[in-house]
């Protein structure tokens, strides 16, 4: 028969070990949250996210130009009869959606943020 023997340098390590693990899995639940939330909001397709932040960046250069021709606007020329009739209306929708984009996504980071901070400098309970 074998006995194992714990001493308290041993013990500490195990939880240590435990404490460092559940750390782990409870960020990894954090992050998944923070996934499902955005999905809510953005599509998640491979480049879609570049594609939102051009369409960000074209319309407000349109915007801020004297006398815009769509055609030098390749993502406005894309869309525009399919979303908006022209390419000022277009424009003020997607200038509109990143904004409304950026305050759901400071939220979401926020609270992610939060949570993995309560995590990492939580403490295990000493036992009863």
């Amino acid at each position: 028969m074998t006995v194992i023997r714990r001493n308290q340098a041993s013990l500490a390590q195990l939880a240590a070990d435990r404490l460092a693990a559940s750390r782990v899995a409870a960020v990894a639940e954090i992050n998944a949250w923070a996934a499902h939330e955005r999905l809510k909001y953005i599509t998640d397709l491979p480049g879609q996210g570049m594609i939102y932040l051009a369409k960000e960046v074209e319309a407000r250069a349109w915007l801020a130009a004297p006398a815009p021709d769509v055609t030098t606007y390749p993502m406005l020329a894309a869309e525009v009869g399919i979303t908006a009739p022209d390419a000022y209306q277009l424009s003020q929708i997607w200038v509109n959606m990143a904004a409304m984009w950026r305050g759901v996504a400071a939220q979401i980071e926020h609270e992610r943020l939060q949570r993995i901070a309560a995590i990492s400098s939580a403490t295990p309970e000493e036992p009863v």
